[in-house]
Order: C-alpha cells, then sequence, then structure tokens
C-alpha cells in the first residue's frame, strides 16, 4: 500500500507540488491537466475537488496566472463565478452566505487582466492623476 494514507494531503503542501510542476516548463501546465486518474478515468482537472481547483485558479508563475490560461479550467470557472452573481442576486432576499468570496472574485478577475497585460487600476489611478477635474464617474469622460 506504500506510505500514503487515505486522507487527502494539505491543500498547501498540494500546491507547493504542483507550482513546482508548473514552473518547470511551459507546457507543464498542460500535460498536467492532460493526466488522466487510473481509478476514475477523468482527466486530472475534472478529478481534484473544488476547494483545490479555486486554489489552483489562483497560482502564479512568473507574473501569470497559467491555470486561467487554459478553456477548462475558464469554462469551470466561469460556472462557478455565474452561480456567484446568480447568488448575490437572491441574497438580497434572503440570508445566504456567497459561495466565492469577494476576496477570491477580485483575485480571479486581476488575475485575467494581468494574464492579458492589463492592470486597470494603475491606468485609472494615471488617468484620474492626469485629469485636472476629477470626473464623478471616469466612464463620463470616455464618451
Amino acid at each position: 500500500r506504500g506510505l500514503a494514507t487515505e486522507a487527502r494531503p494539505s491543500l498547501g503542501l498540494f500546491l507547493s507540488l504542483v507550482e513546482i510542476i508548473l514552473e518547470s516548463a511551459d507546457e507543464s501546465t498542460r500535460l498536467l491537466l492532460d493526466m488522466v486518474d487510473d481509478e476514475t478515468g477523468k482527466v486530472y482537472w475534472w478529478s481534484i475537488e473544488d476547494d483545490a481547483k479555486l486554489a489552483l485558479c489562483m497560482v502564479s508563475i512568473r507574473g501569470r496566472h497559467v491555470m486561467l490560461l487554459e478553456p477548462e479550467v475558464r469554462a469551470w470557472l466561469l460556472v462557478h463565478m455565474k452561480r456567484e452573481i446568480d447568488s448575490t442576486a437572491e441574497a438580497r432576499h434572503i440570508e445566504a452566505d456567497p459561495e466565492l468570496s469577494s476576496e477570491l472574485l477580485k483575485e480571479v478577475i486581476s488575475g485575467v487582466f494581468g494574464n492579458a497585460g492589463c492592470d486597470l487600476v494603475i491606468k485609472l489611478e494615471t488617468y484620474l492623476n492626469e485629469t485636472s477635474e476629477s470626473p464623478t464617474c471616469y466612464r463620463q469622460s470616455m464618451d
């Protein structure tokens, strides 16, 4: 049976190992996602639990959120973000805890824009500092 127990390893250990794998080569993200679980026959991404998937979405390798560049990761994340938007809308009428935290959503959005080479916060601050009068909404002056 080996030394491994049935218990799942800690998320921190899991992330440390995955980061080592992802840092090893550019194609390692795709190789990791294409691995197949022998017991279930599922590819790696669909064989891990949601909390591990969320954590993997936030892994940054050389300034890029490499997992967010992969189609199955983006598809899964979009479903969860839509669920969060829907539950937030419903939460106005009932007491419910959001599925995804606001901080996580901010990190995901930041990661997506970062991957695209776009830092909206810096661009917005630069724009507001360059204008002599600060509009109520920065979009007003974009018309």
